[in-house]
């Protein structure tokens, strides 16, 4: 409250609201009153009006504004001088005067042109509609139309007071000889005109007899011409008894249809009298102490901010990380009161130096008034527009803090009901607002392109927003509607319908909707008093808890039926009819019994710890708890027991959870890190196993592919063997001597020849899919166990035919029997060599 009471003050002292208010009436009145029994400024709605009334009737309003008894009784009392200009009795020019002109000023005329061009428009039936009926030459028909129509033309849109000089602007200006003496041709830049944008400027004197004539050089030696775009006048005022300095500008911006857009700004500030501290130093103090006061406070708040967010960044740097934007959005996100007082702070440091610039700039005053008249001007544009900037900054921090106490009140049960009533329905009136806004833009574009032509309130798209805006407050004028098109009118009883009875109600409604009837706890005067006067009236019992209740006997009243009740009927109903059918309620909610710990899940060591850990620390609140309830009812202030008492015990819990929440973080920490690189030696090894076996079991495949190249090779050259081979080996020696053994030895020598050639090719492509590197020992290794398993396929045959050689030799004279008996050891060697290739496979 003494934040926002200094604040007040601060601004109420230095703004000066009213009295700014009061010289602004006094100004404007003048100027409306002034009419010099010509046209009013109310009826100035073209150019040639507007430069009527600056020949005539601004003249008035200069030198004729305050009485001339009035006048002439302050002069002889010494309070006015006779050359004194004034507006109003105490609202005099300040004037000046300018390097290269003779005599005091009083004001500056600042005038741009638009450029002309030739209108060379056409109006035969081929002509585009853009350049229609304009003037020019038909070059079909020959017709001059340039003296019914406008030879020339200027562009089509308007010249901004505040911009910069373009292309569309004529700055080649011509002066004549008598206007030279007061006017210039101003560039951007020289600070000569207003604005500092350039074009024509004049100075009038302050002597009446040279300001009229000079008003009527303006009109003669074509100052006005149709060119004019553009008319600014400027003059300050200051008023002595309030203190006050008043910039005042009348603006003429001619409109490309014609018609004249004026306007009117006094902007007043208030003259701190810096110059002079020891006569103002009281009234100084007065106005700057509060400002003292607000700016200490606005630091203490600054250092409040800055606390909540760094334990908000403390608290989230061991949840969350060391995260500073995530941070800062979740602080202000989280309670938006936060962001209004960051908000609010922002401001009020932003207005503090614009008001210490004010104040500069102020202290100048009587420097500047020492200069040059279009320099002073200037600064008291400049100032005032400062000082306008600061007001509005000023407001919108005002609207802050007053939001502020809601901060304070918040935990309230009646505020806390309202804003979740608000924030329940955020959603459905967001929506509401929507609609509303749809429906009104369509109603607001209908009156704007119906009534826009002829009503000045519906002339744009923004007015005609604003009128249908105050349609809902009950401020609209239907007649002019109705004598404009009273067809499209008819338009507007639907709006009020729609607006009155539909949508107002469904705001009512969405309200009623999501209102939480909450009673809330009656208000404890002792309990609020008990810090204050405890010590002082022990005689009172401050604790007493009285709290009155309704009679439980009396009837309640009836109200009209609520959603809540039609729902429960008809809840009532639906459980009536399953009664009936026998069958079980399903509306009916079924209690659910609370399970032991022991029933959900195996008990072991670890959860035993935790019960036991649950066990001691429900005994240590208990008593901690029943030690506290005792101290309360030995000490009389609630309100420092729980603060010095039990916020000793809070903090030092949390202390301890703190404590122990780091080593737990700590060790999970060094846990994780330990069971990660584990876990990863693991997986290493895991890959390494896994990448072997893949070897392996690639070679062993290659190895049983090639056995069975040679397998099925051997079986092909057996196949070849016929008996032709087996009887030219045979018929080498002589018959006689061509026993069985012997023949049994060229199957021998045969087979293993053919062996040993499929072996070597075995070998040779066995070689071919190694590497070169290893091709000589893995040769070397392959025919090894050729040999070998040759020498084990003959010492299976050898003791497959022991057994035989007792069986009759075949008769030598008998070629087939001889033959058969070749070919049957022939078989049993092959047999002996395949079954030796598979032991080895098989190996």
């Amino acid at each position: 409250m003494v934040f926002a009471a200094c604040y007040l003050w601060f601004l109420a002292a230095n703004l000066s609201i009213n009295d700014s208010y009061q010289v602004r009436s006094a100004v404007v009145s003048a100027l409306h009153k002034a009419s010099g029994g010509h046209e009013e400024w109310d009826a100035v709605a073209t150019l040639p009006n507007a430069l009527e009334w600056m020949e005539v009737s601004f003249p008035t309003l200069v030198f004729n504004s305050t009485p001339p008894a009035a006048k002439a009784r302050a002069v002889a009392k010494g309070v006015m001088r006779n050359e004194t200009l004034c507006i109003s009795s105490w609202n005099c020019f300040v004037t000046g005067e300018e390097s290269g002109y003779t005599g005091a000023k009083a004001l500056r005329i600042t005038q741009r042109r638009s450029k002309y061009y030739d209108n060379e428009g056409r109006i035969h039936d081929d002509t585009p509609n853009d350049a229609r009926f304009r003037g020019g030459t038909d070059p079909q028909s020959g017709l001059d139309y340039s003296k019914s129509l406008v030879p020339k033309r200027t562009q089509d849109s308007v010249i901004d007071p505040d911009s910069d000089p373009d292309d569309r602007e004529n700055t080649s200006i011509a002066l004549s000889a008598a206007l030279s003496e007061f006017c210039i041709v101003s560039s951007p830049g020289d600070g000569k005109s207003y604005g500092d944008h350039g074009g024509l400027v004049c100075l009038l004197d302050v002597d009446e007899v040279s300001f009229r004539k000079q008003l009527g050089l303006l009109q003669t030696e074509k100052f006005f011409v149709p060119e004019t775009s553009l008319l600014v006048v400027e003059f300050t005022l200051q008023n002595s008894n309030r203190q006050m300095l008043a910039y005042t500008r009348l603006e003429f911006v001619l409109l490309p249809s014609g018609a004249l857009e004026k306007s009117l700004s006094v902007r007043s500030l208030l003259l701190f009298g810096l110059s002079d501290i020891l006569d103002n130093f009281g009234n100084l103090v007065l106005r700057f102490l509060p400002g003292l006061i607000y700016l200490t406070f606005t630091v203490r708040f600054i250092y409040a901010l800055y606390e909540g967010l760094r334990r908000e960044w403390v608290r989230s740097a061991h949840k969350e990380g060391d995260r500073v934007l995530l941070t800062l959005f979740t602080f202000f996100r989280m309670d938006i009161f936060n962001s209004l007082e960051a908000v609010s702070i922002s401001l009020s440091l932003a207005s503090a130096v614009l008001f210490i610039i004010w104040c500069v700039e102020n202290a100048n005053l009587d420097e500047r008034k020492a200069g040059d008249f279009c320099a002073f001007l200037n600064y008291s544009e400049g100032l005032t527009q400062k000082v306008t900037d600061y007001n509005r900054l000023s407001a919108i921090n005002i609207l802050l803090i007053g939001m502020r106490p809601f901060k304070f009140v918040r935990q309230n049960q009646r505020i806390a009901k309202m804003n979740q009533t608000l924030w329940a329905a955020s959603q459905d009136i967001l929506w509401f607002v929507l609609l509303l806004f749809l429906t009104m833009c369509g109603f607001a574009t209908l009156t704007y392109l119906s009534f826009g032509r002829r009503v000045e309130e519906y002339s744009s798209l923004s007015s005609a927003l604003v009128s249908c805006f105050q349609y809902l407050l009950g401020e609209f004028d239907l007649d002019a509607l109705i004598e404009a098109d009273a067809l499209m009118s008819c338009f507007m009883f639907p709006y009020l319908i729609a607006m009155y009875c539909f949508f107002s109600n469904i705001f009512f409604a969405i309200i009623d909707r999501h209102f939480l009837p909450i009673e809330a706890i009656p208000f404890q005067w002792k309990r609020k008093l008990k810090p204050l006067l405890a010590k002082v009236c022990r005689c009172i019992e401050w604790d007493e808890d009285f709290v009155m209740e309704q009679d439980p006997n009396a009837t309640k009243a009836v109200g009209p039926p609520s959603r809540k009740d039609r729902v429960k009927d008809v809840q009532t109903k639906i459980r009536e009819e399953f009664r009936r059918a026998g069958m079980q309620d399903p509306t009916k909610p079924t209690v659910a019994r609370a399970k032991d710990l022991s029933e959900v899940c195996e008990v072991d060591d670890r959860i035993e710890e935790a019960l036991r850990w649950s066990r001691v620390e429900a005994r240590r609140l208990r008593k901690l708890f029943k030690e506290l309830q005792q101290e309360k009812r030995q000490d009389q202030s609630d309100e420092y027991f729980v603060m010095n008492r039990v916020m000793t015990e809070i903090d030092k819990e949390v202390s301890l959870s703190k404590a122990e929440k780091e080593e737990a973080r700590r060790f999970m920490r060094y846990a994780t890190q330990l069971y990660e690189q584990f876990a990863l030696q693991d997986q290493e090894t895991l890959a390494r196993y896994i990448i072997l076996l893949e070897r392996t079991i690639n070679r062993n495949n290659v190895e049983r592919e090639q056995l069975q190249e040679e397998v099925t090779r051997m079986k092909d050259d057996m196949e070849k063997l016929n008996k032709d081979d087996i009887h030219s080996q045979v018929a080498a020696t002589s018959p006689s001597a061509a026993s069985p053994a012997v023949l049994t030895a060229a199957a021998h020598t045969s087979v293993a020849a053919h062996a040993a050639r499929g072996d070597e090719a075995g070998a040779e492509a066995d070689s071919g899919s190694s590497s070169s590197s290893d091709s000589d020992d893995g040769e070397g290794r392959h025919r090894k166990g050729v040999e070998t398993r040759l020498e084990a396929a003959m010492k299976e045959y050898t003791n497959d035919t022991r057994g035989t050689e007792d069986q009759e030799e075949p008769d030598p004279s008998d070629p087939n029997a001889t033959s058969s008996h070749m070919l049957h050891s022939t078989q049993a060697l092959l047999d002996a060599l395949n079954s030796a290739r598979r032991k080895s496979v098989r190996g």
